[in-house]
């Protein structure tokens, strides 16, 4: 307890004035001037330094300047991805009620720069138009058998599957998002060259 709020207490059972105030004083209320001049006039001890009037009070104010740096947001297009993190997010801190799956999906660009973006399913392999989790490990993991009665799909096995991004610019937020989750492309596999066959004494091609 503060010297002030000593000096309240001690002459609270004397005035009924300087109860209230001590209340006000005690939960951070700035005075006015009148009841500065209330506190001086009991305590017998003025000295308007200890109670700042409201407009100049500066500890409530808020300054905000620029960020140290703007979010670049690429141009809409194609990204090859790869899925790094998933987390599940219950249905109780979900705005939708039910749970949900945050997957984070690291895209990289031509020049070999990445960013880290989101994408968001729901948690059963249902077949619904809006469902986004089936189509999303139909993408991810093109081997599963996503018919068959018996699969279950752990989850955390998908992290490190390879894919691709459409990367769509959310003008509002200025920031990327993921529009949709597209199988990778597949990797090319040089043929060996055939030998030729002589025929008299002539290689015929094949």
């Amino acid at each position: 307890m503060d010297a002030l709020h000593r000096a309240l207490l001690r002459w609270s059972g004397r005035n009924a004035e300087l109860v209230r105030l001590r209340g006000l004083v005690r939960y951070g209320h700035v005075m006015g001037a009148g009841e500065r001049w209330m506190v001086e006039r009991v305590l017998g001890t003025p000295d308007a330094g200890r109670f700042p009037a409201a407009d100049d009070e500066e500890s409530a104010s808020v300054k905000i300047g620029q960020p140290a740096s703007s979010i670049e947001c690429w141009d809409a297009g194609t990204y090859p991805g790869k899925v790094v993190e998933v987390v599940e997010e219950p249905a109780e801190q979900s705005k939708f009620g039910k749970p949900r799956l945050k997957w984070i999906i690291r895209a990289t660009d031509p020049d070999g720069e990445t960013q880290d973006l989101w994408y968001w399913t729901n948690c059963t392999l249902s077949r619904h138009q809006n469902a986004t989790f089936r189509p999303f490990v139909k993408a991810v993991a093109p081997d599963l058998d996503l018919d068959d009665p018996d699969l279950e799909v752990d989850t955390d096995a998908l992290v490190g599957a390879r894919c691709r991004l459409i990367v769509g610019v959310n003008e509002e937020k200025g920031r990327n998002v993921v529009d949709k989750v597209l199988p990778a492309e597949a990797r090319k596999v040089a043929r060996p060259a055939k030998e030729a066959v002589v025929v008299g004494g002539e290689e015929v091609p094949f």
